[in-house]
């Protein structure tokens, strides 16, 4: 009786490593695929902020495009339009400056 009882718990001790060893490699493999999640997100995250730089670079180059484009269109305006004041003698500013500091006209005044 002895012997069997030895055996038994012999047998115990090698299903309770087993179960050890079992428990422990999926603990291993749940910490693998852990770590492999986190990576993926990691990636996804870095291509996130590639894909937000590239599109911040490009909103930049649109918005100074549209600034020399603007900046082009007034200077042309001003370039074309017989109204638009060509100087600070203009005649369409009559007396504006005519105090001296920049005009060369006399003073329109009394």
């Amino acid at each position: 009786m002895a012997a069997v009882t030895v055996a038994k718990a012999m047998a115990a001790a090698t299903a309770a490593r087993v179960m050890a060893a079992v428990t422990a490699a999926r603990v291993m493999a749940a910490v693998t695929a852990a770590i492999r999640i986190t990576a993926v997100v990691m990636a996804a995250a870095t291509v996130a902020r590639a894909t937000a730089a590239v599109t911040a670079a490009r909103a930049m180059v649109v918005a100074t495009a549209t600034a020399a484009e603007v900046a082009a269109a007034a200077a042309e305006i001003a370039r074309r339009s017989p109204s638009y004041p060509r100087s600070i003698d203009s005649p369409v500013l009559p007396g504006l400056f005519s105090f001296g500091l920049r005009s060369t006209r006399p003073s329109a005044g009394p």
